[in-house]
C-alpha cells in the first residue's frame, strides 16, 4: 500500500479501536482488527477482503512499526500514534457525523477521548481551516447547559482547545458567550460547587479559567485583619497567594531587574524564577520556586511587604485561636490541597473555599508554603515558613505550624502572600 493509503487504513483501526463499543480498547485481537478494516478493501468477497486486511496489517507491523504485537494481540505502538489517527479519521468525515460522534453520543468530556479531542482542533486547523475548528467549539458552548457541572466540563475542554491552538492565535467564533460560560464557571470556587461537583471536574475548570484570563486575579483582593490584644496592629492580606498571573506582571513591568525593590544580597541572584517557562501554562496557580528574596521584591514592587510570623498565625487562627484557618475540624479533601488527599500539585488558587477563614482569606492551609518576613534562628540563616503545601501531610496544616528555608532556597511547593499597611481613608 502507498503511504497516504496506509495512514487511511490505520486511521480508521484506530477510530474503530477508540470507538468500540466496550468503550476504547487500546489492545485487540488481531482477526477483530482485520474484519474492522475488511471493509476498505474494495468488494470482493468478505473472506478475501478480510484476508486482504489481515496481510496488510502483518506487513505494516513489519514495515512501519506503527502497529505492534503484543501477546497475539494488535496495538498501536503508542497510545498517542492511535489518539492521533483518530483524530484524522474523525477530520476526515462531514461535519454533522463529527458532531453526532463526539456530543451526541457524549464520547467528548469522556476522559479517554480527551486527547483525541484536543488532537482533532490542531488537525482540523491546519489541514482544513479555523472555520471548522469553530464547529467543534459551538457544538460544544451549544450543548455547555445550565448545570455548573456541564459548564465546568465545557469550560475545561474549550479551554484546552484554546490554549493548544495559542500558537494560531485561536479564540471560539462567540466570544461573549465564550466569556458568559468563563463567568459561569467561577462558580467551582464557591463553597456549594464543593458537594455539587468532583474535584476532577472543578480543577479542570479552574485550570482552564485561568488559561482564559481568572477575572479573580484583576480584582483588589485585600482583606482587613483587626489588630489582636498581643500587640499587632490592624492591616491588610491578600486574599490568595501571589499567582503565576500577578508576578509574571511584575517581570514583565521591569521590577525583577530593579534593583530598588530588591533587599541586600538577594538581587541579580537569576534572571527569573526556577522553572518559570513551566509555570507560565498554570496562571492561577501560586507562583513557586521563588527564594525570599524574589517575594520580598514582589511584595515591595506591589506596595506592600510579606507579613511577619506572627501576622500570619494571627491571621490563620483569628482571635477564637482556631486550630485550622477553617476552624478545629480536621482536615480532609474539601478543605486543603495536601499530601493525604491532594492532587499531588499546586492547584488553582480559591479552589478549596471551605478552608477559607472566617475573614475570608483562602489557602492558608496547603497548597503552598509561604514565606514571612521573620528569621527562624537567632544567627538569621533561614526564614519562617507557614501553612504546609500539597506534598505535606495534615500536621503541617495547623496554624501554629512553621517551617523554615534559606533565603535563597524555595521549591516547587514554597509560594508567598503580600500584606500592607492598613489604607487611611
Amino acid at each position: 500500500e502507498k503511504a497516504e493509503r496506509s495512514i487511511t487504513l490505520l486511521a480508521e483501526l484506530a477510530i474503530a479501536m477508540q470507538n468500540h463499543p466496550r468503550g476504547r480498547q487500546v489492545r485487540v485481537g488481531a482477526p477483530w482488527a482485520a474484519e474492522a478494516l475488511a471493509a476498505h478493501f474494495g468488494p470482493a468477497p468478505e473472506a478475501e477482503r478480510t484476508a486482504h486486511a489481515a496481510q496488510f496489517l502483518e506487513e505494516e507491523m513489519a514495515d512501519s512499526g506503527i502497529v505492534v504485537s503484543r501477546g497475539g494481540e494488535l496495538q498501536f505502538w503508542h497510545l498517542t500514534f492511535q489518539e492521533y489517527l483518530a483524530a484524522v479519521a474523525i477530520a476526515g468525515k462531514p461535519d454533522q457525523e463529527q458532531i453526532q460522534l463526539l456530543f451526541e453520543q457524549g464520547k467528548a468530556h469522556r476522559p479517554e477521548w480527551r486527547e483525541t479531542v484536543l488532537l482533532l482542533a490542531g488537525v482540523l486547523r491546519v489541514k482544513q481551516g479555523k472555520a471548522k475548528v469553530d464547529g467543534v467549539a459551538t457544538a460544544i458552548l451549544d450543548r455547555a447547559g445550565s448545570k455548573l457541572a456541564d459548564q465546568a466540563r465545557a469550560a475545561d475542554l474549550l479551554g484546552a482547545i484554546v490554549n493548544d491552538l495559542r500558537p494560531f492565535d485561536y479564540q471560539p467564533p462567540d466570544p461573549e458567550r465564550y466569556q458568559t460560560l468563563m463567568d459561569a464557571t467561577l462558580g467551582v470556587f464557591e463553597k456549594g460547587s464543593v458537594k455539587r461537583v468532583e474535584f476532577a471536574v472543578r480543577l479542570a475548570a479552574a485550570e482552564a479559567l485561568g488559561q482564559a484570563g481568572d477575572p479573580r486575579l484583576s480584582r483588589e483582593n485585600w482583606i482587613r485583619i483587626e489588630g489582636g490584644t498581643s500587640g499587632l496592629k490592624s492591616f491588610e492580606i491578600g486574599k490568595y497567594p501571589v499567582t503565576v498571573q500577578e508576578y509574571a506582571r511584575f517581570m514583565e513591568a521591569g521590577g525583577y531587574r530593579d534593583k530598588q525593590w530588591w533587599n541586600a544580597g538577594g538581587f541579580g541572584k537569576e534572571n527569573q524564577p526556577r522553572d518559570w517557562n513551566s509555570q507560565k501554562e498554570h496562571l492561577n496557580r501560586p507562583v513557586t520556586r521563588v527564594n525570599w528574596y524574589e517575594a520580598s521584591a514582589y511584595a515591595a514592587w506591589a506596595g506592600g511587604r510579606l507579613l511577619t510570623s506572627a501576622e500570619w498565625e494571627w491571621a490563620a487562627r483569628g482571635k477564637q485561636g482556631r486550630e485550622y484557618p477553617w476552624g478545629n475540624e480536621e482536615p480532609d479533601a474539601t478543605r486543603a490541597n495536601y499530601g493525604e488527599s491532594g492532587p499531588k500539585q499546586a492547584t488553582p488558587v480559591g479552589l478549596y473555599p471551605c478552608g477559607a477563614t472566617s475573614e475570608g482569606v483562602e489557602d492558608m492551609a496547603g497548597n503552598v508554603w509561604e514565606w514571612t518576613e521573620s528569621w527562624h534562628d537567632e544567627k538569621q540563616t533561614s526564614k519562617v515558613l507557614r501553612g504546609g503545601s500539597w506534598y505535606d501531610g495534615a500536621s503541617d496544616l495547623r496554624g501554629s505550624g512553621r517551617g523554615d528555608d534559606g533565603p535563597v532556597g524555595g521549591d516547587d511547593g514554597v509560594g508567598f502572600r503580600v500584606a500592607r499597611e492598613v489604607s487611611v481613608p
